[in-house]
C-alpha cells in the first residue's frame, strides 16, 4: 500500500461520492466508481485473483458475497456492498454478513456503500452492534488512517485483532469512567477526598460540574501499542484535503484548517512584520444550557477539556459535530435518523443537502444552519447527551465587546 496514493485515492472517491449522493447510483456503479477503487488502493485489486474473488461463494449452497479478501490462500475477511444511498446500518443486512463470515471462519467483514465504511469483528464475543471496530465516511479526515488497517500486510498478522481489543477496552473505560462521575460513585468520592484532604461532601459537589478528559489516542500511539514483535513500523498516512462542500449542486475543495496562531503568524510574515502570539481569549467560561446574550459572538467552545477558537455561531455549532463524531463515530451515525433531530417542518441533519434551507457539510450528511443562536446551543446540548458526552461538559465564551 502506497499512502499517498491512498489519501489521494480517497480524496477524490469523496469528491465522486458526495456528488452522486442522492441521485439513486446503483450499486454496481458504487462498486466500480466508488468501492473497487479504494478496495485497490488499500492493496486489493480485483484483478489480483489470488487476493480477491468478486461473488464469492465458500460452498455452492450459500449465497454469494460481493467480495473475498483473501490472504495465505484463505478468506481474511468479507465485503458487502451497497449502493451509494442504502444504508449500511440495516441490522438485519449486518446480521447475515456476519453469520456467513462466522460460519466459513472468516475473522472480518467490511461493509459499505462507498461513502460510509463499517470494520466488524466476526468472532468478537458481544452483540453485533458491539462488533464494530470503526466507522467511518470518506471526508472524515482520519478514513485513510482507518481504513488502512485492512491493507493485506495487517490482516495476516495479528495487529488488527490487538487494535480491536485496545478499542473495545478503550471505549468500556471510557464509559465507565464517565458513569463513575455522573453518578457521584461513593467509592471514587472516597478516594478522590483521601487523595486531595477534601470532604466527601466538597468532592461530590465538585464531581457535579466536573467531566474527565480522556483524551483521544492518536493513531500512531495505538499503533506501537498493538505491534507484533519484530513488524515494521506503519506508514504515516498524510492528511487528506479536507472535505468537500457543496458549491451550486457540486463541491468545491475547502483548504484545511490552520491553528489559529498559525494563521496569525502566517499573516504577520506574509506583512513583513515579525509574527506574534495570538492575543488570549480571556472571556468567562459560559455553559452550552445558557441562553446567549443579544447581539454577542462566541470565541470558543470547550468540550470535555478540549477548546477551540471559534468565530460564528454556525462554527461552534459545526466544530461541535465533528467533535461528536470524533469520540462517538458509531453513535453519531443515529443522528440522521433519530426522533430528537426532526424539526417540525424538516430534519436538522440529512444524508443530503436537498432538503436543508442552508445545509453545511459534516461527516456522513449535512447540517442546517440557519439557525439562532440560541437554536444552536440547544442543539450542540441535545447532540452532545445523544453520542454520550454529558453537555455540562462543554462551555463557550464571547468575543470581546
Amino acid at each position: 500500500m502506497d499512502p499517498q496514493q491512498l489519501s489521494a485515492t480517497i480524496a477524490r472517491i469523496a469528491q465522486v461520492a458526495a456528488r452522486f449522493r442522492g441521485r439513486s447510483l446503483t450499486e454496481q456503479d458504487t462498486r466500480n466508481a466508488l468501492i473497487e477503487p479504494v478496495l485497490a488502493a488499500l492493496g486489493w485489486a480485483k484483478e489480483d485473483l489470488d487476493r480477491v474473488r468478486a461473488e464469492y461463494r465458500h460452498t455452492p449452497k450459500f449465497n454469494p458475497v460481493d467480495y473475498a479478501l483473501f490472504a495465505d490462500a484463505r478468506p481474511v475477511m468479507f465485503v458487502e456492498a451497497k449502493a451509494l444511498d442504502v444504508s449500511v446500518e440495516d441490522h438485519k443486512a449486518v446480521s447475515q454478513v456476519l453469520s456467513y463470515a462466522n460460519v466459513v471462519g472468516v475473522e472480518w467483514a467490511l461493509i459499505t456503500n462507498g461513502w460510509q465504511w463499517h470494520l466488524y469483528s466476526v468472532f468478537a464475543k458481544v452483540e453485533a452492534t458491539r462488533k464494530r471496530l470503526f466507522a467511518v465516511t470518506l471526508a472524515d479526515p482520519d478514513a485513510a488512517e482507518w481504513l488502512a488497517w485492512t491493507t493485506p500486510e495487517r490482516l495476516q498478522g495479528q495487529q488488527l485483532a490487538r487494535l480491536w481489543r485496545l478499542l473495545f477496552a478503550e471505549q468500556q473505560v471510557r464509559e465507565t469512567v464517565n458513569r463513575l462521575f455522573a453518578e457521584r460513585n461513593d467509592a471514587l468520592v472516597g478516594l478522590i477526598a483521601r487523595e486531595v484532604g477534601l470532604d466527601h461532601a466538597d468532592v461530590a459537589m465538585a464531581l457535579q460540574v466536573l467531566q474527565p478528559s480522556l483524551s483521544a489516542a492518536t493513531m500512531a500511539g495505538r499503533s506501537r501499542l498493538v505491534a507484533v514483535p519484530g513488524s515494521p513500523a506503519p506508514e504515516p498516512i498524510p492528511l487528506p484535503p479536507a472535505e468537500p462542500l457543496p458549491v451550486d449542486g457540486g463541491v468545491a475543495d475547502r483548504p484545511a484548517a490552520e491553528p489559529v496562531a498559525k494563521r496569525r503568524e502566517g499573516a504577520a510574515e506574509r506583512k513583513g512584520a515579525r509574527a506574534q502570539p495570538p492575543e488570549p481569549v480571556t472571556g468567562e467560561a459560559v455553559p452550552i444550557r445558557q441562553a446567549p446574550e443579544s447581539n454577542r459572538k462566541p470565541a470558543t467552545l470547550t468540550i470535555a477539556g478540549e477548546t477551540w477558537a471559534v468565530t460564528s455561531w454556525a462554527d461552534l455549532y459545526l466544530r461541535a459535530i465533528r467533535q461528536a463524531h470524533r469520540v462517538q463515530p458509531a453513535r453519531y451515525e443515529g443522528i440522521f435518523t433519530a426522533e430528537e433531530f426532526a424539526g417540525r417542518r424538516r430534519r436538522w441533519f440529512d444524508r443530503t443537502p436537498d432538503n436543508l434551507r442552508t445545509p453545511r457539510q459534516i461527516p456522513g450528511g449535512f447540517a442546517e444552519v440557519n439557525l439562532s443562536a440560541g437554536t444552536i446551543l440547544g442543539m450542540v446540548a441535545l447532540l452532545l447527551d445523544y453520542v454520550g458526552v454529558p453537555a455540562e461538559s462543554a462551555t463557550y465564551s464571547y468575543q470581546a465587546k
